[in-house]
């Protein structure tokens, strides 16, 4: 029987690249989020503005342009002129990864293996566990939009 963890494994470290998955822990606040309005500082230096403790830590991906059915949460937004279609995008992560709505993937410019700059940073809003005959966990399809990026963003980088 063929081995589908092994052979995605293969094929990133062949045609993916490398990106910084930011996962929350929501068992606990960060200092920035405030109790009285119920928000975090979005330009946190330490939550990325995501409200919770985070860590970090890179993982390989291959990223395609996603077209989302309309019922994806986030995926589309009212302007004043109608309705428009957000840039959203799919990724393909190794079982290990096991993404969570709300974490983050940071398309990053990388000095050797350090993180230097953000490039992109996008919110996971539907991650797909795709199992194989057996039920097992093969691989994530996570589908992600774009997320404002926050002035300290690049400095939370090397807060981690």
């Amino acid at each position: 029987m063929r081995d589908l963890r092994a052979d995605i494994k293969d094929i990133l470290e062949k045609y993916g690249h490398k990106v910084v998955y930011v996962r929350q822990d929501k068992r606990f606040r960060c200092d920035c989020y405030s109790e009285r309005s119920g928000e975090p500082m979005a330009d946190c230096p330490k939550c990325f503005g995501t409200t919770y403790k985070v860590s970090i830590r890179s993982c390989l991906t291959r990223r395609k342009v996603s077209v989302v059915p309309e019922t994806l949460p986030g995926a589309r937004r009212v302007s004043p002129l109608g309705n428009i279609a957000a840039t959203t995008y799919k990724y393909y992560m190794e079982h290990d990864v096991a993404p969570q709505p709300g974490d983050l993937i940071l398309e990053v410019e990388w000095d050797g293996e350090k993180p230097a700059t953000i490039t992109e940073k996008l919110y996971v809003s539907v991650p797909d566990p795709l199992r194989g005959d057996t039920g097992r966990i093969e691989f994530w399809q996570v589908y992600v939009r774009l997320d404002w990026k926050g002035d300290n963003d690049d400095a939370t980088l090397t807060e981690h």
